[in-house]
């Protein structure tokens, strides 16, 4: 894929220092290499060495009140995580995350396409605080209990989300293959508005990723459905090579589901949005200023084919991009024949990055905020569909994995798109 980055500190920061994300958070349950030492010669340096030594004596006051008073042992392990997780949370970054060296090991696997966990893709409850489920992956443990998208996580291991942390509570929930994640989760019941507690023990086991899933629609040979679960690892070559099999095959029309697929790493979306899209951008990298750090272009060479973008709620970040820059380039005549379906994205327009803390524990923070190709950012409003269509409320929790085409309204309704 050839590209074109209009600031060389944009390739050297997306490629060689850190792995930049467009996920919500990505629970499988399942670099920057250096950071830099402080210049104190500026004063802003100077107030920042001030701020943190607020903290440093503030913790220190409150380590010496345990020492002498408290009956029981520090683990002064643990602490370093409570308040590495405490840190991170207070800065009021709702992307951002401490990761100890067991989440941080899980995620870099993640990243590459391998882990050990359930099976769920998680992202923040905003409303309640909990971790939400919105993605159940193919055959994992998840997917064999009872689990449903929609799912709160509530209580893991016997401590409670809200107590805890959303961040510590993730960590909880990983572990080693053939181990029990144990949790509860609150579930509306179906006959009224209350929540029932239903509690879990899930056994862990080693999940090999496939993020791309495909086959032709039966009631119509000419279309093929792809589901692209998320946008990591191998999803690229996996779907490069799926949509060329099907054109070989005779299918000249597409229904791509990014439903519950809550982003991916940057390379990977460039990479599938180069595949579809004629020369031009892809993605603008905005500083925290409002400055553009940076934009990606796509080459000359690409797949045209008539495409349904299914989304919903649950359709974040990297994906979010994907239905963004089909519809920037139909809006501007660049491609024919897109069509958005059903309901509106989930709004995440940051990119974080994954910083090596050296250690083997790891730092993800937001950095800067990405751009569609032609069309403004779109965090906090999400990307609004052409054709807006709910999921019939009789499928809402269920796995789309566990749906007939012939019963997905959402899907019908792409079917139709393409057909008419």
């Amino acid at each position: 894929m050839s590209k074109k980055i209009s600031l060389p500190i944009f390739i050297f920061t997306a490629i060689a220092i850190c792995l930049v994300t467009f996920m919500t958070t990505y629970v499988l349950i399942t670099d920057r290499a250096d950071v830099p030492a402080v210049d104190t010669s500026s004063d802003t340096e100077s107030q920042y060495n001030e701020d943190l030594q607020k903290i440093i004596d503030k913790l220190a006051i409150i380590d010496e009140k345990y020492r002498e008073n408290y009956i029981g042992d520090l683990d002064y392990d643990r602490i370093l995580d409570y308040v590495m997780y405490g840190y991170t949370s207070g800065t009021g970054d709702r992307y951002s995350s401490y990761m100890n060296e067991e989440s941080y090991s899980s995620y870099m696997e993640t990243a590459v396409g391998n882990m050990v966990g359930i099976g769920i893709h998680v992202i923040y409850d905003t409303i309640n605080g909990y971790i939400e489920i919105v993605n159940i992956i193919e055959n994992s443990p998840a997917l064999e209990s009872d689990l449903q998208i929609g799912d709160l996580i509530y209580e893991v291991e016997g401590q409670n989300v809200l107590e805890v942390g959303y961040d510590l509570a993730i960590d909880l929930m990983l572990g080693e293959e053939g181990t029990n994640a144990n949790f509860k989760v609150y579930r509306p019941k179906a006959d009224s508005n209350e929540m029932e507690s239903i509690p879990f023990s899930v056994t862990r086991k080693k999940i090999t990723t496939q993020d791309v899933f495909s086959h032709v629609y039966e009631g119509d040979k000419s279309i093929g459905i792809i589901r692209i679960d998320s946008f990591n690892g191998k999803a690229a070559e996996q779907f490069m090579t799926t949509v060329t099999n099907f054109h070989n095959s005779g299918v000249n029309k597409l229904v791509i589901d990014l439903r519950n697929n809550p982003g991916g790493d940057l390379n990977v979306i460039c990479s599938v949005l180069d595949f579809l899209l004629p020369y031009g951008p892809i993605i603008r990298v905005i500083n925290s200023d409002g400055s553009e750090e940076g934009v990606i272009y796509s080459d000359e060479n690409y797949f045209e084919i008539p495409i349904a973008v299914l989304t919903n709620g649950n359709t974040a970040s990297a994906a979010e991009l994907f239905s963004a820059a089909l519809k920037d380039y139909a809006a501007k005549g660049l491609l024919k024949n897109i069509t958005l379906v059903g309901t509106t994205t989930y709004g995440k327009g940051t990119m974080q990055s994954i910083l090596n803390l050296k250690d083997g524990t790891g730092l993800k923070l937001s950095t800067s905020k990405y751009n569609p190709p032609f069309s403004d950012n779109y965090d906090g409003i999400g990307v609004v569909p052409d054709v807006v269509v709910e999921l019939d409320e009789s499928l809402r929790g269920v796995s789309i994995y566990k749906i007939s085409d012939e019963d997905d309204n959402q899907l019908m309704a792409a079917i139709k798109a393409l057909t008419e």
